[in-house]
């Protein structure tokens, strides 16, 4: 920064605001990294620099997505703009990347099959094209469409961020298939991974929710405690929006598979789809509504289940997440009492 105020290189105080913003959240100060990601960005627009405005609005992009989705998703059309007028095919692959994943995590599943259509046609790198098949296998299950197996055609670059895609990918294609035991242990081994690529921040709030269901799925509490722990001892403040809902979701499920008190296991599963709502997950929200839903039905309180079964029903229907739908739909004729013959 010394030497970008000396020269009065404006573009080289972007690069230094940039490289401070990522120090800043790797120590867990999201607030101080988002603001001078905030001033790379209002440099690199006062000079029309579109490699360095691309660069500031990703990281923007980046701490947002877990906090206010829709500012991310408008940072991302930004970005990705900028990032064609840049020419650098690197960048606009990881712009179509966290598009695609912040457009998940609302549950427009229209907008995710558009984008991963172009992102596949011009994926070249190696990292890229492994999280995109983890988005596409997510995509395909929300759907009900078959889900591949991770290829082996593409090797997996020896870092932590590739390893925790590839994981995801694993943990859904052993889903698909009824192997909650393998897609659990996938999902154990990626935790230290998850933490070494991004901490609490990036894409731990889209693949962390999905590791723990596994160990859900699996039966194994042990997994679900392991997995929850670095979200339950940290601070507070660096805790975001997106991953505090989550918790709180998990939280009420943990209380009631071990059978804890039915008032805090509502609580807590009822403060879950209200922390979704509030943040944006749709889709995410009619699954913690169905969730809420199945444990009322356990509890002998189906009066009480209907409006969430009829909310969660209603929400895969508008975002067409017809593969959510049916198991939904199998599940609840499933409760019905047979007809009389």
């Amino acid at each position: 920064m010394l030497l970008a105020e000396a020269l009065d290189d404006p573009g080289g105080r972007a690069r230094a605001y940039y490289v401070m913003a990522l120090r800043y959240a790797s120590l867990r100060a999201p607030r101080t990294a988002a603001d001078l990601f905030g001033l790379a960005g209002e440099v690199a627009r006062s000079i029309d620099d579109p490699v360095a405005l691309t660069m500031a609005l990703t990281g923007q992009a980046i701490l947002q997505v877990s906090r206010d989705l829709q500012a991310a998703l408008g940072l991302h059309a930004e970005t990705l703009e900028a990032a064609r007028r840049s020419g650098n095919r690197g960048s606009i692959e990881v712009c179509y990347l966290n598009t695609i994943s912040a457009e998940l995590t609302a549950g427009h599943l229209s907008a995710v099959a558009a984008l991963l259509a172009t992102a596949w046609d011009l994926a070249v790198v190696p990292a890229v094209a492994i999280a995109l098949a983890a988005q596409q296998a997510w995509l395909n299950e929300a759907l009900g469409l078959p889900v591949e197996a991770p290829s082996d055609d593409v090797g997996v670059p020896d870092e932590p961020s590739a390893r925790s895609w590839r994981a995801c990918h694993e943990i859904t294609w052993h889903l698909s298939r009824g192997d909650t035991g393998r897609a659990a242990q996938v999902a154990r081994g990626m935790k230290d991974d998850l933490l070494a690529a991004g901490g609490l921040e990036d894409d731990f709030m889209l693949m962390w929710p999905p590791a723990v269901l596994a160990a859900f799925a699996a039966g194994q509490l042990d997994g679900v405690n392991e997995l929850l722990e670095p979200v339950l001892t940290a601070p507070p403040n660096t805790v975001s929006d997106a991953v505090a809902a989550h918790l709180l979701q998990f939280r009420g499920r943990l209380s009631a598979t071990r059978g804890g008190d039915p008032d805090d296991t509502e609580a807590l599963l009822g403060a879950g789809i209200e922390a979704l709502d509030a943040y944006g997950a749709h889709g995410y929200r009619a699954q913690a509504q169905e969730e809420f839903a199945r444990w009322l039905v356990d509890q002998y309180r189906p009066e009480d289940a209907q409006p969430l079964i009829d909310a969660a029903r209603a929400t895969y229907t508008d975002i067409g997440a017809t593969g959510w739908l049916a198991r939904l739909d199998a599940w609840d004729a499933s409760r019905q009492p047979a007809p009389m013959s």
